[in-house]
């Protein structure tokens, strides 16, 4: 399921920050599927600057490029992966992955379930292996 764009104030935690705030105005009003490879690789730090809604909304964009283009996606692949990686620790920092995913409902929570077994299985990315243990296999699975 396709995500309704966050809204041009919605993108972003913090713009105070310059990078933040450049992320803001790179990303603002931009639709998800009008997003290349070469601006994503040059924007690959906004997956840790958007808030839930604006990467439930972008998220597609990374993935997409991802198996479609890995060579030229450079370390999109690999910085996904390791944005969908919970933290180790089981404090305040699991609790605000947590959070952070509980925007993605079922369908989309099994969209990135096969996203990390194709990154592990076909890209080599060992760390989509440690998401998909650690928090993704148990995600939005029916009961």
């Amino acid at each position: 399921r396709i995500a309704p764009y966050p809204g041009d104030d919605y993108l972003v935690y913090d713009a105070s920050y310059p990078d933040v705030a450049e992320t803001r105005d790179s990303f603002r009003g931009r639709a998800w599927r009008d997003l290349d490879v070469n601006f994503l690789r040059w924007n690959v730090e906004a997956l840790g600057f958007l808030t839930p809604e604006g990467l439930r909304y972008y998220l597609p964009a990374f993935m997409i490029v991802s198996m479609l283009e890995p060579k030229r996606a450079d370390v999109i692949p690999l910085s996904l992966c390791l944005s969908l990686t919970p933290p180790k620790s089981d404090g305040s920092d699991i609790e605000e992955f947590r959070k952070r995913m509980a925007v993605f409902d079922s369908v989309q929570k099994t969209a990135i379930r096969e996203f990390l077994t194709y990154a592990q299985e076909h890209l080599g990315i060992g760390d989509a292996g440690h998401a998909l243990h650690r928090f993704w296999n148990q995600a939005g699975r029916p009961r």
